[in-house]
Order: C-alpha cells, then structure tokens, then sequence
C-alpha cells in the first residue's frame, strides 16, 4: 500500500524486488565493512547468491535451513545485514556479541522508533554509533548488478568507536560521504 503520488513506477521482478529479504551488499560496501572489522569472519544470516558469502570467512545461510541466530557467533569480526522483515532479534544478537568481545557491524533500516532499536542501540551497556551514510544504498541481486536503490533509509551500527570511525574511513575510500553519530542515552524521568 502506498500513499498517492508515491506508488512505485515500475514493479520489478528480480530477487531484490523490494517485496522479500533478498537483498544483498554490494561488494565496495563489504570492502568498507572488511576494512573497518580488519576483515569479516562470519556472516550470521548470509545467503549462497550474496557477494558476502565468498568475501566472509564462515557464513551461516538461511536459505540453507542454518538458524543464524541460534548458532555460535564465536568469532572476532561479524557483519550482518538481517532480513529486514524481523530486525529486532539480529540487532540484540549484535548487542550481545559485542559484549563478548567481537567487532560487529549491522547494516539495518534506520528505524530509531522502534523497540528493537531502543532495546540494542540506545540502552547498549557499552554504548553504540549510528554510522549514516549519504543517499541510499543500491544493494545488489544474486548476479552482482546493482538493481536500484533500498526503499527504506538503512545506516550501520557498531558497538565500538574505533570500528565506527574506520567503517567512515572504508566508506570514504569507497566514495561514500557519512557521518558517525554517537548515541547517548539518558533515563526518561517520567
């Protein structure tokens, strides 16, 4: 359902059609993601057709029946970009690897209403950064093209300040414009 005036002018239908979580990283933002994590071991929710699954050392993948989110994030460097259609369990997962000591990045839709978002980014015991970049990310279908532009804004999140501030350095060496913004949280007093 859309607004009117807003209705999309074309329906595409490739994999990343808007309408499912197929939609996969394009490979010069996996560089900057490397780059940040001093490279990527494992991909907890990757998929065979995704460029991260030959750029990650272990990928865990859900089209191959593997429960990314049950199975051992042991490991020192996690990228993830979740299905966007159930965020909240992937965010607080990151959360919680971080608190074990691992880098993690997420790449996720810039929901900062939502409970997940509050939960695992705003109350994090060890603090969190809202990496923004400029425009929309045109993630990329299972031939590597590039099939348009993401129909929500999506932002990375780290957990650390020194990954935050290097993931801005990979993506500006990849020619993307960001900002980091550090989230601090107070208690509402009513």
């Amino acid at each position: 359902m859309f607004l009117p005036g807003l209705e999309p002018s074309q329906h595409t239908t490739d994999l990343h059609d808007g309408e499912g979580d197929n939609w996969f990283t394009p490979p010069h933002i996996l560089g900057a993601v490397s780059f940040a994590l001093g490279g990527i071991e494992l991909d907890p929710c990757c998929h065979p057709g995704a460029p991260s699954h030959k750029m990650t050392e272990r990928t865990y993948c859900l089209s191959d029946g593997d429960d990314g989110l049950q199975m051992p994030w042991d490991a020192r460097s996690i990228f993830v970009n979740p299905p966007y259609s159930d965020v909240g369990p992937w965010l607080e997962r990151c959360r919680i690897a971080n608190n074990e000591g691992a880098g993690v990045i997420a790449l996720v839709p810039t929901r900062p209403e939502t409970k997940a978002w509050r939960k695992s980014v705003f109350e994090a015991e060890h603090g969190a950064f809202i990496v923004q970049q400029t425009g929309r990310i045109k993630f990329v279908g299972s031939d590597g093209k590039a099939h348009g532009s993401a129909m929500v804004t999506t932002c990375f999140i780290a957990w650390c300040e020194g990954i935050a501030l290097e993931l801005q350095t990979g993506l500006a060496d990849a020619g993307i414009q960001s900002a980091v913004l550090k989230v601090l949280t107070t208690k509402a007093t009513r």
